[in-house]
């Protein structure tokens, strides 16, 4: 008799790919605020646009990101703002500027649509 988990083996990698994945894509949508088309998001990240499509269709429906027009240009959500929110006040502006740096400077885990 299978395991309940057997079958799941390669599952846990594809997961974990598809959150860098979206978290490649709300790292494009960053100080873009009228939004970027999914084309444009998909030459961003290095992803097919069809791909790009399911991640933002799911991040639409947590708030994380939202319409920036009727012609398809998306952006960061409210979501995104309730997280930020939630971060213990107690940081300083100094672990802040460095948390940023150490964000922005990071290179991005899905170059070529693959985690490094």
């Amino acid at each position: 008799m299978a395991s309940p988990m057997s079958g799941q083996a390669g599952n846990g990698k594809n997961q974990v790919q598809v959150i860098a994945r979206a978290a490649s894509i709300l790292r494009a949508l960053e100080d873009e605020n009228s939004g970027l088309s999914l084309g444009q998001i998909a030459q961003r990240v290095n992803l097919a646009r069809s791909t790009v499509q399911r991640i933002v269709a799911a991040l639409e429906n947590e708030k994380l990101v939202i319409a920036a027009t009727p012609t398809g240009r998306v952006r960061l959500g409210p979501a995104i703002l309730r997280l930020a929110a939630s971060v213990r006040s107690d940081f300083t502006a100094r672990t802040i500027s460095k948390a940023l740096r150490t964000a922005r400077s990071a290179p991005s885990s899905c170059a070529n649509g693959q985690p490094k």
